[in-house]
């Protein structure tokens, strides 16, 4: 039934939600226990969830989830170099306001794309950070998403050059997961999401990323876990 297909990821964020406002951390663990909820729900309200319970009490399902659902590639050439995010559409990008951090630049005008249920998107400041050649022995890349029920979450990216893949001459990529989330005062280490990380970003094939948008990314396309419309972040 179609409507019903529609309804139960909204009817999940309103339990979650009302879980979350009664205090009841008891009822709102086990809800996040099942994986079918937790792939329905978008990362800030898994985040908020989370928050409340602390790390100890949030089932592992949870953080797994949200710790490999962004990646970011530095691209480093012979001149100015780009950085690659790519997110999952659980991060509703068309309800956040983000910032993009290189190091302590700030990121600006990405040029977007939308690939399956991933949003691809393409930074480039005209920036030198290294060639192939001789890439940074250690790059970070923190993200922050301000939402308009004002949850705030930052996340950090790192890795090291080591792990790059060279692809050809004129281009190092290194791949960087999240490393740590924070949301409030409650912080999440890569520590503690115990599942194996799984590539999302792709090596092998550069999609067309030819929309430019400003930082704000209110524009976006619809991004509910399920493509079928606007969600809440947590119902206040």
């Amino acid at each position: 039934n179609l409507d019903v297909d529609l309804e139960k990821p909204l009817s999940q964020v309103f339990l979650a939600s009302l879980y979350y406002h009664a205090n009841d951390n008891e009822k709102l663990a086990e809800f996040l226990r099942d994986d079918q909820t937790v792939a329905e729900l978008p990362a800030p309200v898994l985040l908020r969830c989370a928050a409340r319970l602390g790390s100890e009490q949030t089932p592992p399902n949870v953080l797994s989830r949200v710790m490999h659902s962004i990646e970011a590639q530095p691209r480093y050439g012979f001149g100015p170099d780009e950085l690659h995010i790519r997110a999952a559409q659980s991060w509703q990008l068309h309800l956040a306001e983000m910032r993009a951090y290189y190091g302590e630049t700030l990121m600006t005008r990405p040029q977007i794309a939308q690939v399956g249920n991933w949003f691809d998107l393409r930074f480039s400041n005209g920036q030198d950070w290294g060639n192939p050649l001789n890439p940074p022995q250690s790059t970070s890349i923190r993200l922050e998403f301000e939402y308009p029920d004002a949850t705030v979450i930052e996340v950090a990216l790192g890795g090291s050059s080591q792990s790059s893949v060279r692809t050809s001459i004129t281009g190092t990529q290194s791949t960087l997961h999240i490393v740590s989330i924070k949301v409030g005062n409650q912080q999440f280490a890569e520590a503690d999401s115990p599942a194996t990380p799984v590539s999302l970003l792709d090596t092998n094939s550069d999609p067309d990323l030819n929309r430019e948008s400003p930082v704000r990314t209110s524009e976006l396309p619809m991004t509910s876990p399920d493509g079928t419309g606007d969600q809440p972040v947590l119902a206040q």
